[in-house]
């Protein structure tokens, strides 16, 4: 087989490989982000039920 060959049979596969890849570390950017976001909530809840409740943990 010659490069172009190669190339040729194995281009979809490598171009639906990086797609998905590209894919994946959109939602893990996304996921990052709301676990983020919800570690801040859970601060912000925390300190509000020591603060209204008086628990010390």
């Amino acid at each position: 087989m010659d490069i172009i060959q190669i190339v040729g049979s194995l281009g979809f596969p490598i171009a639906v490989a990086a797609y998905f890849i590209v894919e994946i570390n959109k939602t893990l950017a996304q996921l990052l982000l709301a676990i983020k976001d919800l570690s801040q909530e859970i601060a912000l809840l925390k300190e509000a039920v020591r603060t209204n409740v008086g628990i010390d943990t």
